[in-house]
C-alpha cells in the first residue's frame, strides 16, 4: 500500500480528486479529506511528517503535524468522523489484503 493508494481511497470516498487534496484550498469538503488522509498515511506507513508534507505537495511538517493531531483530537468524539475514517480503513483493507496484515491501525478510535 502507498500513501497514493490512500489518497485515492480517500478522494474516491469524498468525491473529490487527489489535485484537490494536494491544492491550496481551506474549504472544509477538501481539508478533511486532506488530514483525515495524512493521518491514515501516517498510521499505516512508515513515513515521517517531512515524507508525507513532501507527497502532499511541499507541505511543511509541522503543517502535518497540525492535520494529525487535529484529527486525533477529534475522532474520539465525532461520530462523522469515526464513520468517515472506520469505512475508508475498512475499504483499504479489504481492497489489500496484505495492508490488513501489516497494519498497525488503532480501529477502535
Amino acid at each position: 500500500m502507498s500513501p497514493d493508494d490512500i489518497l485515492a481511497v480517500t478522494c474516491h470516498y469524498f468525491s473529490i480528486t487527489p489535485d484537490d487534496v494536494k491544492g491550496r484550498s481551506r474549504a472544509q469538503k477538501v481539508s478533511v479529506p486532506r488530514k483525515l488522509a495524512c493521518y491514515m498515511i501516517r498510521q499505516m506507513l512508515p513515513l515521517s511528517f517531512e515524507d508525507i508534507g513532501n507527497w502532499l505537495g511541499l507541505r511543511d511538517h509541522s503543517t502535518i503535524i497540525y492535520y494529525i493531531k487535529d484529527v486525533e483530537s477529534k475522532l474520539p468524539t465525532d461520530p462523522l468522523l469515526q464513520k468517515f475514517y472506520h469505512e475508508i480503513i475498512a475499504y483499504l483493507m479489504q481492497h489489500n489484503p496484505v495492508a490488513h496484515a501489516e497494519a498497525q491501525v488503532d480501529t477502535h478510535a
